[in-house]
């Protein structure tokens, strides 16, 4: 049955065998300098093969580290019920995303830029109880009674 094949079909059947690892040593039809150098193909193909997808692995895993710590911006509108100049504990406004999540939330104000109705920077201090507010966060609320926003980008008084 060999007699039928032409040489190139040999060589041909050899690569495939060899490729997917059924190369037992046997003479397919290759000489031996073109077996020497498909090895040598076949060893670079794997090898190529075997970096691409650790470099995917790489990048994805990067990408969802990426993904799942990137920070949204969201904005809600809140009343004041306690301000203890760390923090103040809001109500959410009725019918936002917010008031689904927890009746009460508790804002951390460290390093959160505080403006008036003006856009003119001003103290925790000038926060009273009963004032509505705009908050704007990361989007991320802790689960915990009250709720918490721990990344706070702003707030501003609204009236």
């Amino acid at each position: 049955m060999m007699e039928n094949i032409s040489p190139e079909a040999k060589v041909t059947a050899g690569e495939i065998f060899s490729l997917i690892g059924f190369y037992s040593g046997t003479n397919l039809g290759l000489r031996q300098s073109n077996s020497k150098r498909f090895k040598k193909e076949v060893l670079t193909i794997k090898r190529a093969g075997y970096i691409l997808i650790y470099v995917l692995l790489v990048a994805l895993t990067l990408a969802g580290c990426t993904f799942f710590g990137k920070d949204n911006t969201v904005v809600f509108i809140g009343t004041v019920l306690e301000n203890n100049d760390t923090s103040l504990l809001v109500e959410p406004q009725a019918g936002s995303d917010e008031l689904n999540s927890a009746d009460k939330i508790s804002v951390s104000i460290n390093g959160t830029t505080i403006v008036d109705t003006e856009n003119r920077d001003i103290t925790v201090e000038q926060i009273r109880v009963g004032d509505r507010i705009e908050i704007t966060y990361n989007g991320q609320i802790a689960e915990s009674y009250p709720a918490q926003i721990h990344k706070c980008y702003k707030i501003k008084l609204i009236d």
